[in-house]
């Protein structure tokens, strides 16, 4: 049987529109084992920035967050390393099933800003120049120090 570790996220406020404050739930088998605003997560994991090329408007963006390890680490303990997948739910309800291999093999940031404080959205070129909100939380991997992750077509999580 599968072991599914599931990671909600739900933005604490009540308007999705500001961001600033936006906080993540943690779960376990659908029991909440934490809850952190954006300045508790800033204090237990430091965050940093990522440079990425970016599949949806075929630019190269840095993105500031939280590493993907070292916050999972922090909210579940090393246990969450010998589960099969993480389980995401966005604001919209959408919810990605990751494989938590792919997180132990290449580096993952929750990213929740851009680094040179541009507008937190792209223009996604295959959706006929849709815009996108990427906030609260966007999911970025380092496509640029493994490149075969551009093969990996998925559409923006944002949790």
């Amino acid at each position: 049987m599968s072991r599914l570790l599931a990671w909600v996220f739900i933005v604490v406020l009540a308007s999705p529109s500001v961001f600033a404050e936006a906080g993540l739930r943690f779960l376990r088998h659908g029991r909440e084992i934490g809850a952190w605003q954006r300045d508790q997560l800033s204090a237990r994991v430091p965050a940093q920035t990522l440079s990425v090329w970016e599949p949806h408007d075929g630019s190269t963006a840095t993105y500031v967050g939280f590493p993907a390890r070292a916050l999972f680490d922090r909210a579940y303990g090393p246990g969450w390393r010998t589960s099969d997948e993480l389980l995401f739910t966005c604001l919209d309800g959408y919810q990605p099933s990751i494989p938590v291999e792919r997180f132990l093999k290449y580096d993952g940031l929750l990213a929740y800003g851009r680094n040179d404080a541009a507008p937190f959205s792209l223009t996604n070129q295959e959706q006929g120049g849709e815009t996108i909100d990427l906030g609260p939380y966007y999911l970025v991997w380092n496509n640029v120090k493994a490149p075969e992750l551009r093969a990996t077509r998925r559409p923006p999580t944002t949790p």
